[in-house]
This record gives structure tokens, sequence and C-alpha cells, in this order.
């Protein structure tokens, strides 16, 4: 079996089984995780599902708060699946295999323009990442291979489909075979790619607001001695975005990231953050975290009472309301005197 038929026949129906084993491993696992959530075993059964069909409306909550990029991330996303499924030549593959699959495909000219925008959107992310330090610093090695993963197929594809690179010998002999390697590459990279939670180490006051909204229960805080921890289970998130929604100071992002481990260990919860907490000066307990009470000392909130513990708050506030009910009642024994 030479080269091009074991990458057109053996190795392309490999990489189609990759994937289908990995959505219907993901899936299984999310099912589980979602119905074992702490959060959503008091509630209905119609929630539960509905927190279930959310997961294929992914960033939908904080459109509201970046309606720019959700917009673009949405165009994106559906050309990724238009372009290979509905393009006439894979259609054709389709209608040659032992399935004999075929459907309507959409116009060449819409194609090349998919694909073109597709391209630009890849080149785009990656100027967009190499241009902010700030974007940068949060980039890792895994989101420029996922975009590098993702160019390839479909500048290939274009090249291949319009004779770009016919006058290069070695283009033109081989861009067949790589355009299906780096669309094989592509199918399988999709069965291990995972949309996370970050929270930005430098921006999280550790306020837990992300904690509270979370509809599935998958960050989680726990107040430990002086520090409060972070987890992340990553089989519940649905990838709502609405952590970033609520997130008072713009720390939480979702990010791609390409995981073996994420497949084959999905169930238990990761530390991904912790905080140190602040002292309550009355009774030494570690109440709130020293980021956020030094947040609101910026904002100048707080105060002698708010830099106090909640039950060392309501000991002054009842102290101070037994001092005013005697202030009063002496006040109207002097007048009835």
């Amino acid at each position: 079996m030479d080269l091009y038929t074991f990458v057109h026949g053996p190795l392309l129906w490999f990489s189609f089984l990759v994937l289908i084993v990995g959505i219907s491993v993901r899936s299984f696992f999310f099912f589980i995780s979602i119905m074992r959530s702490k959060k959503l075993l008091n509630r209905q059964h119609k929630y539960t599902l509905k927190v279930f069909l959310r997961s294929f409306l992914p960033y939908h909550r904080a459109f509201f708060k970046f309606p720019f990029f959700a917009i673009n991330r949405y165009i994106f996303h559906i050309l990724l699946f238009v372009v290979p499924i509905w393009y006439y030549g894979h259609i054709i593959l389709w209608e040659e295999s032992t399935f004999e699959w075929s459907w309507k495909p959409v116009p060449s000219i819409l194609i090349d323009y998919a694909s073109l925008i597709v391209i630009c959107f890849c080149l785009y992310f990656f100027a967009r990442r190499m241009g902010s330090s700030e974007l940068r610093r949060q980039t890792g090695a895994n989101e420029i291979a996922l975009i590098v993963i993702t160019l390839l197929p479909f500048a290939s594809g274009y090249m291949y489909s319009h004779g770009t690179l016919q006058s290069i010998s070695f283009f033109s002999n081989n861009i067949d075979l790589i355009h299906t390697i780096t669309g094989e590459i592509f199918i399988v990279t999709a069965a291990f790619l995972f949309l996370k939670i970050d929270l930005d180490k430098e921006k999280c006051i550790g306020c837990s607001a992300c904690v509270f909204v979370c509809p599935t229960h998958t960050l989680q805080s726990n107040d430990i001695s002086d520090f409060r921890y972070f987890y992340y289970n990553h089989s519940q998130c649905i990838s709502c975005g609405t952590c970033i929604l609520y997130c008072p100071e713009s720390a939480t992002a979702l990010h791609h990231e390409i995981s073996l481990n994420r497949l084959v260990k999905p169930m238990p919860s990761k530390q991904i953050f912790d905080v140190k907490l602040a002292q309550c000066p009355s009774c030494g307990v570690f109440f709130a975290p020293e980021r956020q009470m030094a947040k609101l000392g910026e904002l100048k909130i707080v105060d002698q009472v708010l830099s106090l513990c909640p039950r060392c708050r309501a000991v002054r506030a009842n102290a101070s309301f037994r001092h005013l009910k005697d202030l009063r009642e002496s006040r109207r024994s002097r007048r009835s005197a």
C-alpha cells in the first residue's frame, strides 16, 4: 500500500473513528457529571435539560458583555463546519465511499469566501495574541498550535482547489496529500479539544462571584486556614460564559486546550487558583481575600465595620442597636419624669 492510498484510506477512517469515540466518551462523562452536580440535584429535570441544551451554544451568556467578540466567534465556528461538510469535493468522496451518502453542496463561490474568512480569522487570532502583551502572556503553545492546525487544512484546501502553487513542483505534486493529512490532524484534534476556564492570577481578587453564579457547579471554592482555593471540573462545564459575565474584574476567560489527559481523566475537580485570606482584627478569623479587601479600600468602601468578619459585624451591629435602644429609653424616662 503506497502513501497516497494509506492517507486516503485507513488513516482517514481512523481519524473519523477517533473523533466519534472521543465525542461519545466526552458526552457520556458530561451527562454523568451534570446528573451528579450538587447544584442540579435539587432542581427540576426541566432545568437540567435546559443546562444540557445550553452546552450546544457556548459563550452565550458572555455575549452580553462582549457582543462583537461573541458574534465573530460564532461566525468562525459555524464556518468550520460548513466548509468541510458542504464542499462538493468532499461530498463526492462520501458518494464514492461504502456509505454512498450524498447531500446538496453549497455553491463553490460561497465555499471559497467561507474558506478565506476562516483563514483571515486564524491570521487575526494569531496577530491579536502576538500584538497584545496581555494576551501574549496568557497564550500558551497549545493555543498557537491550535491556530496552526485549524489554518493549514483550509489554506491547503483553497490552494488545492484553485491551483495556487502549481508553479512549485513540490506543492503541485503533494498539495492533495498535504490537505488530506492536515485535515485528518484537524479531525483528530477536535476529539481532544476542550474549552476551559482560566482565572487570571493577576486580576482575580478571589471574590467567588463566578462560583455563586455557575449553573452547573463547575467552579467551586473552599476556605482552608488562611487561603481560599478554587477548583474546576471541566466535565461539568457547558462553556456558557456566565462566570465571564458576572466577574467584576474581568478575570475569567474561556480558552481552548488540546488535552489527552482531560479525555481519559474526566471527572475530578482540579485546583486552578488560590488567594490569601484577610484576618479579622477583632476575633482573628480569616474571612475574606486580601485582594478583595484591598480593592474595596481603593474604592474607599472599606470602613472599620467592613474590615470585620460577618460574625463580628453582627455583634457590633447588635451592640449598636442595644446602645441606641438604651438611649431612647433613657430619653423617654427623663421626659416622663
